[in-house]
């Protein structure tokens, strides 16, 4: 018996490991989660993308985020797209694209986001003096955020 199993073990193994391979349903899966976190950072309205992240839809995502307190000055302007773009580089890392490219696209996302809050205030003039200093509020904390937690959450 023993001898049964070994010879079809040893001759069916090399044949079974040689067959095609189905693509690995995490490879779908993780695409699939790539073209819904791109879909959430750059074409639904911030609006929109906040009630995503409150009701955590969809479950498959982390929606934890650090919180973007260091721009408690003007809330109303900057939390929102800072959380968003936190959000964004949270989601590239954990799926092993956060490149210079997607850097970019996540940096030009959070201004097109602050720049639309800014234009619908009254009066938009103090409005834009916020947004132009953006950089800075930004730059500072966006380095904490990826070195310290590298995007994930803890």
């Amino acid at each position: 018996m023993r001898l049964i199993a070994a010879f079809l073990f040893t001759s069916l193994l090399p044949g079974a490991l040689a067959l095609p391979q189905a693509q690995p349903v995490d490879a779908r899966a993780l695409r699939n989660t790539m073209e819904e976190t791109d879909l959430l950072l750059f074409d639904t309205s911030i609006d929109s993308f906040r009630v995503h992240m409150r009701h955590e839809d969809p479950p498959e995502f982390d929606w934890s985020t650090p919180g973007c307190g260091h721009i408690e000055d003007h809330p109303y302007i900057f939390r929102h797209a800072c959380m968003r773009w936190q959000w964004g580089v949270q989601q590239y890392v954990a799926q092993g694209r956060l490149t210079e490219e997607a850097r970019r696209r996540l940096d030009d996302q959070y201004e097109k986001d602050v720049r639309r809050k800014c234009y619908n205030m009254i009066p938009i003039e103090s409005c834009q003096d916020d947004m132009e200093a953006w950089p800075e509020y930004f730059r500072a904390a966006e380095v904490d955020f990826i070195m310290g937690s590298g995007g994930k959450k803890n």
